[in-house]
């Protein structure tokens, strides 16, 4: 049984093989301590620190290897694209229920107007079998390597184009459990800011991420939020021409 602010979490059966605590305050440690070492002039993003009895979570931004985005803002510089990509970020999330997990999500910062895009690719340590502290030391050495390959993943998205976009990202969001209210409200925010002409996926990406800023603004909880970004990185794999019809698309 686990006990967070005086009440139950979880209740987790079976013997230590099927769950291992993870003690957060140790997680919370060795990753400051991953990021000194790995990241200098990395700092805490304010306000992006949440906890409740189910869940705790926070960001920061990382500096020191300018190299990670240098390829990646070439890129959207070459295609006319003025986004500007300010610098990576982390977000660390831990959770004894649902998932049970440890989860390093890599993040983008971009500077027009302080949008947080999560690259997918996340990194996990179940909290079962023989997870603990040493096993997650090593999953934080992957962090490196694993925003060359989101980044490059993202460049990629700039090559597919959108000839229905109001259609490619209805149908994109129906394959997300966020309910149509929520993806109705994606859909009007791309309209009203690009219109309706050709695009690319690149720039459906991150109309998608919008997702996630709007439902904070409505209020949902910390926790599905999260839940919501983990489902946008999934479009990262998709086969954007599947979903960019001619005709109407409805919900």
């Amino acid at each position: 049984m686990r006990i967070a602010d005086g009440k139950v979490s979880a209740a987790h059966g079976g013997d230590h093989c099927d769950y291992k605590i993870l003690e957060t305050e140790d997680v919370f440690r060795e990753t400051i301590a991953y990021l000194k070492h790995n990241f200098p002039g990395y700092c805490y993003i304010p306000e992006t620190g949440s906890f409740d009895h189910s869940i705790v979570t926070a960001m920061w931004e990382l500096t020191g290897h300018p190299e990670l985005l240098k390829t990646y803002q070439e890129v959207l510089d070459e295609h006319g694209i003025t986004q500007k990509i300010h610098a990576p970020a982390l977000r660390l999330v831990t959770s004894d229920v649902a998932a049970k997990s440890v989860t390093l999500y890599p993040m983008l910062l971009c500077d027009s107007n302080n949008q947080t895009l999560n690259l997918g690719h996340p990194i996990r340590l179940e909290h079962s079998g023989n997870a603990d502290i040493t096993q997650f030391r090593k999953k934080l050495s992957f962090l490196y390597s694993r925003y060359q390959d989101a980044i490059a993943d993202m460049a990629k998205l700039v090559e597919i184009p959108i000839q229905y976009p109001v259609n490619c990202l209805t149908g994109i969001l129906k394959q997300m459990p966020i309910g149509k209210k929520l993806g109705s409200k994606v859909v009007e925010l791309y309209v009203c800011t690009h219109g309706e002409g050709p695009t690319t996926a690149h720039e459906l990406y991150y109309a998608l991420s919008e997702a996630s800023f709007i439902a904070a603004c409505e209020g949902l909880s910390s926790s599905r939020i999260l839940k919501i970004e983990e489902e946008i990185t999934k479009a990262l794999q998709y086969d954007w021409s599947e979903y960019d019809l001619y005709g109407t698309v409805s919900w």
